[in-house]
């Protein structure tokens, strides 16, 4: 019965995965004769959603070759990573004194975290780098007497020193390693060493580079950017991406559908996981009663 159910959910992961790639192929070709902005208006949220499953083993080819190409489609449009921090501007500026932040501080999180993170480029480091000291965004600290609150979203700070450690750079101010070792301040410790990183880049005096491109950038003094070949050794020691499947997997949570955000799809598959588990069980004590 439990087998049965583990089936059916492989099965709706696939269904769901197959709508995606047709939904972000249909896009990904009507984009190819719109401007640069409405293009990244277009194709982010399938960088987002194609890119969440190409980030976890066990999706189809197809999902490794369509998040590449959103993925430079994007990356080809000058100021790409601009345009995100301009959004979030204009959001926060259409703020009035006593207006929910809710959708604003979701927003946040969404071009930060989860869409700027799979834009590895110059362009991407700098607007992160500036995320690193804007505090404007900090939540208030957590209120003891309110044990029932949903915790709120990070700071920018803390989003972008979490997106610059995944990002995919060779050598990242803060590894997961060491941020986890970490063991008095953790925050304090991952905002520090990503802000000295980044004023060392920005200066010019720290080059930098991401797995998977063959080339070295470094920031000159009026801003823009030179980029130098790798030698082969450093690009032989990259590790390899998840690997696609080519048959039905276990399933490693549900992806996010069309609409849908990482975090909540993974929230869902905990409860629904936590519902076919109960069911097991119960099925199992019934089982042994009537034997």
């Amino acid at each position: 019965m439990f087998a049965r159910f583990l089936a059916a959910d492989v099965i709706e992961d696939r269904r769901v995965e197959s709508d995606q790639v047709a939904l972000w192929k249909s896009k990904l070709e009507n984009s190819k004769t719109m401007d640069p902005q409405a293009k990244i208006s277009n194709l982010w949220l399938g960088l987002r959603n194609i890119g969440y499953r190409h980030s976890h083993a066990g999706h189809s080819k197809e999902i490794d070759s369509l998040y590449s190409e959103i993925q430079s489609e994007i990356l080809a449009v000058p100021n790409h990573a601009q345009y995100f921090e301009n959004e979030l501007n204009q959001e926060r500026n259409a703020l009035k004194s006593g207006d929910s932040k809710t959708d604003y501080d979701r927003k946040r999180r969404i071009y930060i975290a989860e869409t700027l993170v799979r834009l590895p480029s110059p362009e991407t480091i700098k607007v992160l780098g500036s995320y690193l000291f804007d505090e404007r965004d900090n939540p208030p600290p957590p209120n003891p007497n309110h044990f029932n609150d949903a915790d709120p979203v990070p700071s920018s700070t803390r989003l972008a020193y979490e997106s610059i450690m995944d990002i995919g750079l060779r050598n990242p101010p803060v590894t997961k390693a060491a941020y986890w070792a970490e063991e008095n301040d953790r925050e304090g410790y991952a905002l520090s060493r990503s802000r000295a990183w980044f004023n060392e880049v920005k200066a010019g005096e720290r080059p930098f580079s991401f797995i998977g491109q063959t080339v070295e950038y470094r920031f000159k003094p009026d801003g823009t950017v030179e980029s130098t070949q790798l030698p082969a050794s450093v690009l032989e020691s990259d590790p390899k991406p998840p690997a696609p499947s080519t048959a039905a997997t276990k399933p490693r949570g549900k992806a996010p559908d069309v609409h849908e955000s990482p975090s909540s799809a993974s929230k869902w598959s905990l409860i629904v996981g936590g519902i076919l588990g109960l069911a097991a069980l119960i099925h199992w004590i019934r089982q042994k009663r009537q034997g």
